[in-house]
């Protein structure tokens, strides 16, 4: 039986996008709390505890597919634009370094064409930037940029889906398919995932913005994922998952505005979904960072 979730009842308020960015040796993550449209939440969550600790609020949008948190979950990196008219006076899209689960820059890039750009952390202290332009000012940081992403590669750009690749690599995800990754015409790379469960169940993560025919498709932001059993058993299909993985021996997820997890059994798949917190009563307020940084 497909568990519920929870459908969201009627109201003119649609739940918040959650995007999740788990950090790889340390047991902690990011959450991105989007809603209304032009305005941003960054959470910490907790993995042993689940407790979630609210840091900023951002008037803008933060891109989550090319924002990286260190392996160790001390620094977030992270993309984000406001296109407000003269919001800031040298570009409208930035990236940025912080100390999570707060917004405010200790490293600061600005993209002056306006083109998003965000990175990728190689280690806790060196990153690399996603732009043709990596000149940026780390001495106050204790951090590195790197001009290269691997070893005997020149300086590249590479697209948003490249770098959520990168990323979905590092967590324990492989291609479904990496024969048809660059094939004209099919579904775009970051998105076409797998990750085996125990017991052979397999959790995949389909594409969310585009068809098979490459054009882009209605509702981009949510992350549909599959859950597939090792047998004839039917395929279990969570189409309004925002974000999901198989993370410290347990299914969880987002969906509607909230927080999930589930118990997992070989033998007898999901049991009863239950919210681990619930991100939707969130308004916007101005919060200080407890160290000093640089003004956006």
């Amino acid at each position: 039986m497909t568990p519920q979730i929870g459908l969201r009842r009627p109201s003119d308020t649609p739940p918040p996008r959650l995007q999740v960015i788990p950090a790889s040796e340390a047991k902690v993550a990011v959450i991105l709390r989007q809603g209304p449209s032009k305005e941003v939440a960054c959470l910490l969550w907790n993995r042993q505890t689940d407790e979630v600790q609210l840091g900023q609020w951002l008037k803008g949008r933060i891109h989550g597919s090319c924002s990286d948190l260190s392996p160790d979950g001390k620094h977030f990196l992270y993309c984000a634009d406001d296109h407000r008219m003269n919001r800031r006076a040298t570009a409208d899209t930035w990236t940025a370094i912080s100390v999570p689960p707060y917004l405010t820059a200790i490293v600061l890039h600005d993209e002056a064409r306006g083109f998003t750009s965000g990175g990728y952390f190689v280690d806790n202290r060196r990153f690399w930037l996603n732009s043709v332009d990596q000149h940026i000012d780390v001495r106050s940081s204790g951090l590195e940029c790197v001009r290269y992403l691997r070893e005997g590669h020149g300086p590249v750009r590479v697209g948003e889906t490249s770098v959520a690749l990168l990323k979905q690599l590092r967590w324990g995800w492989s291609l479904e398919d990496p024969g048809n990754a660059e094939k004209p015409g099919t579904c775009e790379v970051a998105q076409a995932l797998r990750k085996t469960l125990p017991g052979g169940w397999v959790l995949r993560k389909a594409d969310s913005s585009r068809g098979r025919d490459g054009k882009p498709l209605a509702g981009h932001g949510l992350e549909p994922h599959e859950l597939c059993p090792p047998d004839d058993r039917p395929t279990l299909h969570f189409p309004e998952w925002d974000w999901g993985d198989w993370l410290d021996d347990r299914l969880v997820w987002c969906a509607q505005g909230h927080l999930w997890t589930a118990d997992f059994d070989p033998h007898n798949g999901l049991a009863e979904p239950r919210s681990l917190y619930d991100f939707c009563g969130m308004k916007f307020e101005s919060r200080p960072a407890p160290y000093a940084g640089i003004n956006l």
